[in-house]
């Protein structure tokens, strides 16, 4: 019984689960993840700059190319809309398929539509990486500028073939103006990992009334017995707390 309401709600035990905390710590696997992978890269981020920190997973991804890997890349068009014609060129050159996950409408300091929020980099199917840290110097550790406090999550096994399927489904949603690239193809064997983990994916979409990160958060909330440690980026109190508060016994 257990167990079919665990497969019910989406969760998967044949997890492996790591916290990273960002700067040094984030970037260095990355790139070890970029190094080991042998088939297929999915990098998808809200951010990504032209700087020392954004050159490097660059070099690491045009490298996985040259060792035979399929790379597709999604960046929002909005956020990471300085990066260079340039470097756009160069990256295609070099083979990696790339796409802009654009509004329907932009400019400057605007947009009307929906934005590529999510920072998520999947590796063969086998291992993810996913938070909230962006590509840039600000997230990275640097001589004499420590990185931005935020943390993300390594995760090896059945949620990773999950975040895969999303992240081609956001390939898709950015064809409009690519109808000539090839989609990824790649069918890996499911394969048992030594650890035990119960997880599972969760994914917001306003304009699909999709709220399964807002969800979550409510009921851990709601269950918490003594304390409650939030560590965010960004935090809508009037959201959260108080939908707690009016729900907790005295509550007003």
């Amino acid at each position: 019984m257990r167990r079919n309401r665990q497969a019910h709600s989406g969760y998967s035990q044949n997890n492996k689960i790591e916290l990273v905390r960002g700067g040094a710590a984030f970037f260095s696997l990355m790139h070890e993840l970029i190094d080991q992978a042998t088939a297929c890269i999915h990098l998808q981020f809200y951010i990504f700059e032209e700087d020392e920190t954004g050159l490097a997973v660059k070099e690491k991804l045009v490298a996985a190319i040259k060792r035979g890997v399929k790379v597709y890349m999604v960046l929002d068009g909005y956020a990471s809309s300085d990066i260079s014609d340039s470097f756009k060129e160069e990256i295609i050159t070099a083979g990696i398929r790339f796409r802009w996950f654009e509004p329907f409408f932009k400019g400057r300091y605007f947009y009307f539509g929906r934005r590529l929020h999510q920072k998520l980099l999947v590796i063969d199917q086998r291992h993810a990486l996913v938070g909230g840290i962006n590509i840039s110097n600000r997230y990275n550790d640097l001589p004499g500028s420590p990185a931005w406090l935020d943390w993300a999550v390594h995760v090896e096994g059945d949620v990773a073939q999950h975040l895969d399927k999303v992240a081609i489904d956001i390939w898709r949603q950015s064809r409009w103006r690519f109808k000539k690239e090839t989609e990824p193809q790649f069918n890996f064997n499911p394969y048992e990992i030594s650890e035990r983990c119960l997880a599972r994916v969760r994914q917001n979409d306003w304009i699909r009334q999709r709220k399964q990160v807002t969800r979550s958060y409510l009921e851990m909330f709601k269950r918490a017995q003594s304390h409650i440690y939030l560590v965010s980026s960004y935090f809508c109190r009037a959201i959260f707390l108080k939908s707690v508060w009016r729900e907790r016994p005295g509550g007003e």
